[in-house]
C-alpha cells in the first residue's frame, strides 16, 4: 500500500497587514501521526500572503520527508485552495509568484481540500505559537514530531530507473561498438508505462535525466509524458564503451554523480540509465569495493532510490523495486 499524507497549512496576520506567521504540518493519512511540522514568523504581511507561505512550507515538508507519497492539502483558506485547484483566477500581483512557487513544489496528483477553520486547528496553533514566541500545544496523536523553525534540511533524492526490456539481448549495446542501442519491445513499453503510472501516483519527481542510449531514452520519454516533464541527456550515464575498463567506468559514473548532486541539490531527480551505471552508483553510496557491482541484480524497469541529507551522508533507500 502506498503512503498517503495530508498537508495541513495555515497563515495569519494580526492587522492584515501586520505581524504575520504561518504553520504547516505533515500527517500520515492512515494513522493521523504528525511526521513533521514547521512554523515561522515572516514579518509584516497580509493574511493571504501568510496562507500561501504556509502552503509552500507544507509542500516543502512533503518534498523533504515523503517525496513518494500521495498528497492531500487541507486548508481553511478558500482563496488558496480554489486558486491552486485552478478554479479561481489569481488576480493580485503579490499572489502570483507565491502560487507559482507552490505549483512548482506540488507533486503530481495533489488533492486540494477546503476545510472549515475548526478542522485546521493544529496548523492554526503552530502559527499562533510562532507569533507569540511560545511552544505549540501538543497535537495528539503525534509520533516522531520534528519541530522545524526556518528552512528544513535540504535533501537530494536520485530515483534510478533502469531501462525496460529491449529487442536486444541486453539493455543497450556498448557505446563505440558501431551499432545502435535496441529499442523497447512491447513488453518493455508496458514496463515503462507501469513505472510511469507508479511515479505519477506518488509524485515528487521534479527533473528527469537519461542516458543517451535509445533504450533509456525511450523509457524516459514514456515516463516524461506521464509526468509532463522534459528529459535531459547525460552522456556519462550510458553503458560502457567497448574496451572501457571497470575502473574507467567507475570514474565516469562518479563524475556523472558529482554533476547531478551539484546541479540538482535539494531536488528529486529521476535518473534513467542501465544496469551497470545503476550498480556503480549504488556502490558509491555504500562505499563498497568495485567487485560488489557483479553481485547486484537490477531488474528491467525497476527503481533504486538514493538520498543525500544535509550532512552529505548518502543512503540507499530501495534497490531494484519493480513498480506494481
Amino acid at each position: 500500500m502506498s503512503l498517503r499524507v495530508i498537508v495541513e497549512a495555515d497563515g495569519g496576520s494580526r492587522g492584515n497587514p501586520g505581524p504575520a506567521a504561518y504553520g504547516a504540518l505533515l500527517r500520515d493519512a492512515g494513522t493521523g501521526a504528525v511526521l513533521a511540522e514547521r512554523a515561522e514568523r515572516i514579518g509584516v504581511a497580509t493574511n493571504n500572503v501568510a496562507e500561501y507561505r504556509g502552503l509552500i512550507a507544507g509542500l516543502e515538508l512533503v518534498r523533504h520527508h515523503t517525496p513518494l507519497a500521495q498528497v492531500e492539502v487541507r486548508m481553511d483558506s478558500k482563496l488558496v485552495i480554489e486558486q491552486m485547484a485552478g478554479r479561481w483566477k489569481i488576480k493580485h500581483p503579490d499572489m502570483k509568484p507565491l502560487a507559482l512557487e507552490a505549483a512548482r513544489l506540488a507533486p503530481s496528483g495533489v488533492t486540494w481540500t477546503w476545510v472549515p477553520r475548526e478542522r485546521n486547528a493544529a496548523a492554526d496553533e503552530l502559527l499562533n505559537a510562532a507569533l507569540d514566541g511560545r511552544s505549540p500545544t501538543p497535537d495528539a496523536p503525534t509520533i516522531d514530531r520534528l519541530a522545524v523553525l526556518g528552512e528544513p534540511d535540504p535533501t537530494t533524492t536520485l530515483m534510478l530507473l533502469r531501462d525496460a526490456v529491449t529487442s536486444g539481448s541486453r539493455s543497450g549495446v556498448l557505446r563505440g561498438s558501431g551499432g545502435a542501442s535496441p529499442g523497447l519491445t512491447a513488453e518493455g513499453r508496458a514496463q515503462a508505462k507501469r513505472a510511469a503510472r507508479w511515479l505519477a501516483r506518488r509524485g515528487g519527481v521534479e527533473t528527469i535525466v537519461s542516458s543517451p542510449l535509445r533504450s533509456a531514452r525511450e523509457t524516459a520519454d514514456l515516463v516524461a509524458a506521464a509526468l509532463e516533464l522534459e528529459v535531459g541527456l547525460v552522456e556519462d550515464l550510458a553503458e560502457p564503451v567497448t574496451g572501457e575498463s571497470t575502473t574507467d567506468v567507475a570514474t565516469r559514473i562518479r563524475t556523472a554523480l558529482d554533476g547531478l548532486l551539484a546541479v540538482y541539490a535539494g531536488r528529486t531527480v529521476l535518473v534513467v540509465s542501465h544496469a551497470t551505471p545503476i550498480r556503480m552508483l549504488v556502490r558509491v553510496v555504500l562505499d563498497a569495493p568495485l567487485h560488489v557491482v557483479h553481485r547486484m541484480q537490477v531488474a528491467p524497469a525497476s527503481l533504486t532510490t538514493l538520498r543525500w541529507g544535509a550532512d552529505g551522508v548518502p543512503m540507499l533507500q530501495q534497490l531494484s523495486t519493480v513498480p506494481d
